[in-house]
């Protein structure tokens, strides 16, 4: 049979992404994206950071990191075209007293929607925000 991109048979990640999830902590998300950005191949990726809601301080992590221009709705690295959204969260899904983990399946599926619906990204590492990675990190996903 063909080979298919990324199909596990050794086909290349033709347009990859790697999605990180971020709510309200700014400490983390700010060890996280240094960490980030010591990945080997992360040039082949697009990093999109989705905030959940409208944290100021996590927005000033992206604001205020040295080797990040914030434009609206989007977030630019070193390693190339990357962006940042945020989830709006204003309208519970199962009512206003939803579970917490209610919220955080929400924020998923509207981000899962974003990269594959309307940024037609052909394959997502979904990561979160107190993660730390090795530089071969990316190389497993290859």
């Amino acid at each position: 049979s063909p080979e298919i991109a990324g199909d596990g048979r050794g086909g290349e990640l033709h347009d990859p992404a790697v999605l990180v999830f971020t709510y309200n902590r700014p400490h983390y998300l700010k060890e996280t994206l240094k960490s980030l950005t010591n990945v080997a191949s992360l040039r082949d990726f697009t990093v999109i950071v989705t905030q959940d809601g409208h944290d100021i301080g996590v927005k000033s992590v992206l604001l205020l990191c040295p080797t990040v221009s914030l434009f609206p709705d989007t977030l630019f690295l070193p390693s190339g075209d990357q962006f940042r959204v945020e989830h709006p969260r204003e309208k519970p899904m199962l009512g206003p007293s939803q579970p917490g983990h209610a919220w955080v399946a929400q924020h998923y599926k509207w981000a899962l929607d974003k990269v594959f619906n309307e940024r037609n990204h052909s394959h997502a590492i979904l990561v979160e925000d107190d993660m730390l990675f090795s530089v071969d990190f990316l190389h497993y996903f290859q």
